[in-house]
C-alpha cells in the first residue's frame, strides 16, 4: 500500500501526551490540503489524550522522509532532485528565515493534512512554518513523481485499435 510522505513523516514520530487543554476547534485538521491523504470517514477524528506529535520530531521526519523521496532512482528528470539531508534543511529553513524561534504558536497555525487528527506540541512560529512549507514541498514532490510515472497508454491504445480492427476485417471477410 502506497504511504505518501506526509503520512509517514507523522507515523515516523511516537504519540505523545497532550501536555495541555487543547480545543479542538482549534486544531487545523486539514486532510483535504493532502491530495493522498486515503480517509475512510470521519473514523478519523477521534480525539485522544495521546494524539500529540512532537513539532521538533515531526519536521526531522518530514527533512528526512523528503530527503529519501529526492533520491535519484525517484525522481529522474525533476527539478531539485540528488539533495542531500543539509540541502533538504538549508531549503526549509531559507524559506521560514525571517521567523521567530522562540514564539510558540497557537494550534491552528500548523496545518495537520494527515487522517488522524494530531495536536502538534511545541511548535514555535519558525518549527510552524518550516512543517508547512515541508508539507507542501512533499505534496508537490509527489505530485510530480505521479504525473511523471503515469505509463503512456499510446502504444496500447494503438495495438488495441489494430487488434480490434484486423478482427473486424476477419469478420467481414471470412465470417459474413
Amino acid at each position: 500500500m502506497f504511504t505518501d510522505t506526509i503520512t509517514k513523516s507523522y507515523t515516523d514520530c511516537p504519540r505523545v501526551h497532550i501536555t495541555d487543554t487543547t480545543n479542538m476547534m482549534n486544531i487545523n485538521f486539514r486532510p483535504d490540503f493532502n491530495p493522498f491523504a486515503q480517509c475512510k470517514g470521519s473514523d478519523n477524528f477521534r480525539p485522544r489524550q495521546t494524539n500529540g506529535i512532537e513539532a521538533n520530531c515531526l519536521i526531522n521526519s518530514l527533512v528526512n522522509n523528503l530527503t529519501r523521496k529526492l533520491h535519484p532512482k525517484f525522481t529522474k528528470g525533476l527539478p531539485h532532485t540528488r539533495l542531500t539531508r543539509d540541502q533538504v534543511w538549508d531549503l526549509v529553513r531559507s524559506e521560514c528565515q525571517n521567523r521567530n524561534p522562540t514564539f510558540v504558536v497557537g494550534r491552528s497555525q500548523t496545518v495537520v493534512p494527515i487522517c488522524d487528527a494530531r495536536v502538534i506540541q511545541g511548535a514555535t512560529d519558525l518549527t510552524s512554518c518550516m512543517i508547512n512549507y515541508a508539507q507542501e514541498l512533499a505534496t508537490q514532490l509527489e505530485l510530480q513523481q505521479r504525473k511523471q510515472s503515469k505509463p503512456n497508454l499510446h502504444p496500447v491504445l494503438t495495438v488495441g485499435l489494430i487488434a480490434i480492427l484486423f478482427l473486424f476485417i476477419y469478420y467481414i471477410l471470412f465470417l459474413k
